[in-house]
């Protein structure tokens, strides 16, 4: 199926970059409701995960493929992603690179969030978080759009827009992607790749 060869071709790949969808923003209750997944400019392919036993099951399958020690996991604040994917037992080995902890050793005065590196780097604005999941005050999660969909008993096309969430967290891998290429040329050229790819991202598995 779709999945079987999409874990196929990743464990093709020197590298990718992945991005998780999740109901909250707390890694130790949270639940997994979408993986991403690029490895080429422009292009990234989405799995929806169920939040049952079944989404449960799904996520499993990823599990050698985060753990292969051969192959470097790109992501944005991977502290994030790895902590999530850790109470969920399952674990994201070294080497690992971090595109927001790249820019805070290149440019440690200024912004790390995506957006920001997006337009900075790229010349391109992302789609907002607001658009996809709605305004949530001091950002306390996505979780907000399913408990209020539960409890007003509505259905699932007055809840979450999932293609929504889909084609936002495909833009996410894709982007950091491209992101994380260009990084990479600047810690090249500031002689830097020692600092971080040898200190720096290796801890974050480590710190988490």
């Amino acid at each position: 199926d779709g999945r079987t060869k999409l874990i196929a071709e990743l464990q093709t790949r020197k590298a990718f970059c992945f991005d998780l969808e999740t109901t909250s923003l707390d890694e130790k209750t949270t639940e997994i409701i979408g993986l991403a997944f690029s490895w080429k400019e422009h292009e990234a392919t989405y799995v929806e995960v169920t939040t049952d036993a079944a989404g449960k099951a799904i996520v499993e399958e990823f599990r050698e493929i985060f753990a292969n020690t051969g192959i470097e996991k790109i992501g944005h604040n991977l502290k994030f992603d790895i902590g999530v994917l850790q109470w969920q037992g399952l674990r994201v080995a070294s080497p690992v690179f971090d595109t927001m902890l790249a820019h805070t050793v290149i440019e440690p005065d200024q912004r790390h969030k995506m957006d920001y590196l997006a337009e900075s780097m790229l010349g391109y604005t992302p789609i907002s978080y607001d658009s996809v999941f709605g305004k949530t005050g001091e950002k306390t999660g996505q979780m907000s759009l399913f408990d209020e969909a539960e409890m007003s008993g509505e259905d699932v096309e007055t809840g979450p827009d999932f293609e929504a969430i889909a084609r936002y967290a495909c833009e996410d891998a894709d982007v950091t992607w491209q992101i994380a290429a260009l990084l990479k040329g600047k810690i090249k050229e500031l002689d830097q790749e020692k600092v971080l790819c040898e200190i720096e991202c290796p801890l974050v598995p480590v710190l988490v």
